[in-house]
């Protein structure tokens, strides 16, 4: 992969490294939130927020990828000035909309109580869709750190207003507000960074037409995906309380690590593949080794999340959310599905300018995943819900590998992908036995991640062939501040491997 190998990795890490510092505030915020509130108040922020996001996603025309594309390119100011007009007018008439149709959406949601709360995040709606779409920018340009930096602002803001607000007596109310106040502040610090590097207010017709052309296939599965997703929504709504889906947003909340760092990679991928678009030979080898390294990180990180699914809750969120072990155990799977390329198809498709082929995948995943939650969630409920959800993308999953093989002649190789699960695999079974081998909750909570660690640390040279590891050290050795670190352990990793594979 060579330099487009270093710059990913790289571009993961900073990515990654961001999303892991902004993760890691709204975590503590999220904590705090949570005992702040009760778990019927704490599910009441979710439900209030269905609607600015799936406005938000149907404003966006496929918009935010082509930023991430067309920024990367050479002559990209054309681009980021229309984009930027585009984008301020789209998302101005998203927050209209929530603001003007907060009634009737309230009524939809079978809580006409919440109809004050849609209006505050009329605001958070407009500044959300802005400040998303500007921050994929900085991606394309390469600068990830103002990337980083933006999304941690806003997490530190979001997280200190709504504690704050809680604390005064606002309650879910302060929350809300919290969440267009630290949005519109951020928003504020993105168009500054931007205006140093390119003029805003161009617009260029000619780019627009382009970035449309290319934008609109990744819409299509959006537009129709949308009113499917807020069905799916109002099937939760329905047919679970407050409390359950307080319990799924905890759940969901310890997924930010697994979803962090796979949403650093592909964004990485994405804004990395069209530097080798005319080196088609470079541009496969790039994609095969892209799909190994990330059956490597994903499952590990989720069979770790899985097996201490219970331990987590306890330990972070306390004896109030019951069910949110079960579902965070479920969910994790989701990550299992990385050797079939789910991380790293459809930023490849993208990047190839075949987003066709991304919006029929999508529609086979809402084609499978539509019957399956209506008849999951009405008997089942939120378990009903997860389940769909990893049967639909399983399914998908598989259609993307065939599609990819007979249509562009690419293979993912999932007989190799699937080795790097085998350590992870291994090691949690393991753990979770001795675990169980004691009532003690503590020692649980202690013996099981050093056996965790200590077991994939051991097998993983038995099943990673020593190129690979060599390679990997050689892409996170100019990584700052962990490279150092990360270059130790897998050099004591490649000498463990050329004694159990041989030194030749």
């Amino acid at each position: 992969m060579g330099s487009v190998g270093k710059r990913v990795f790289s571009g993961s890490f900073l990515l990654s490294s961001g999303n892991l510092l902004a993760t890691a505030i709204s975590a503590i915020g999220s904590i705090v939130i949570a005992r702040l509130l009760n778990p019927e108040e704490y599910g009441l922020i979710g439900i209030a927020l269905i609607f600015p996001l799936m406005i938000s996603g149907l404003a966006d025309l496929g918009f935010s990828s082509a930023l991430v594309r067309f920024s990367s390119m050479k002559n990209s100011e054309k681009y980021l000035g229309t984009g930027f007009i585009f984008k301020l007018f789209s998302s101005f008439i998203c927050g209209l909309i929530i603001f003007m149709l907060a009634g009737p959406f309230s009524i939809l949601l079978a809580r006409p109580y919440i109809v004050s709360m849609l209006r505050i995040l009329a605001i958070y709606t407009f500044s959300y869709t802005l400040f998303s779409a500007l921050t994929r920018i900085f991606i394309g340009l390469g600068e990830y750190w103002k990337y980083a930096l933006l999304v941690t602002i806003q997490n530190l803001l979001r997280c200190s207003i709504s504690i704050f607000m809680i604390l005064i007596g606002l309650g879910v109310y302060g929350v809300i507000w919290a969440f267009s106040i630290s949005y519109s502040l951020s928003l504020t610090i993105a168009i500054l960074f931007l205006t140093k590097r390119a003029k805003l207010l161009g617009f260029n017709a000619s780019a627009f037409k382009e970035m449309l052309s290319y934008s609109l296939p990744l819409y299509l599965p959006v537009l129709l995906g949308a009113p499917i997703g807020q069905y799916f929504n109002m099937l939760i709504a329905w047919f679970a309380t407050n409390e359950e889906i307080g319990n799924l947003r905890v759940a969901q909340n310890f997924l930010t690590p697994l979803n962090m760092v796979g949403e650093g990679i592909s964004t990485a991928l994405f804004s990395s593949f069209p530097l080798l678009l005319n080196e088609d030979y470079k541009l496969k080898d790039a994609f095969r080794k892209a799909t190994f390294y990330t059956s490597i990180i994903i499952p590990s990180i989720s069979l770790a999340i899985a097996v201490f699914s219970a331990h987590l809750t306890l330990l972070i969120y306390g004896h109030a959310y019951t069910l949110a072990p079960t579902y965070l155990c479920l969910l994790a799977l989701g990550g299992l599905l990385a050797p079939l390329g789910s991380y790293v198809i459809e930023p490849y498709l993208n990047s190839v300018g075949e987003t066709k082929k991304t919006l029929r995948v999508r529609a086979f995943n809402m084609a499978v995943g539509l019957p399956l939650a209506t008849l999951l969630v009405m008997k089942y409920g939120i378990l009903g819900f997860i389940v769909s959800s990893l049967m639909s993308g399983l399914a998908s999953a598989v259609y993307a590998v065939h599609m990819l093989s007979s249509k562009l002649l690419l293979r993912v190789n999932v007989k190799e992908n699937i080795k790097p699960l085998i350590p992870p695999t291994i090691s949690s079974v393991l753990a979770y036995t001795s675990m169980m081998m004691t009532n003690l909750f503590w020692i649980q909570a202690i013996l099981g991640p050093i056996i965790y660690l200590t077991l994939l640390g051991l097998t993983f040279p038995i099943f990673v062939a020593k190129q690979y590891i060599t390679e990997l050290r050689s892409f996170t050795s100019d990584l700052k501040i962990a490279g150092p670190l990360l270059s130790r352990l897998l050099k004591i990793e490649l000498k463990m491997a050329k004694i159990v594979q041989g030194s030749g």
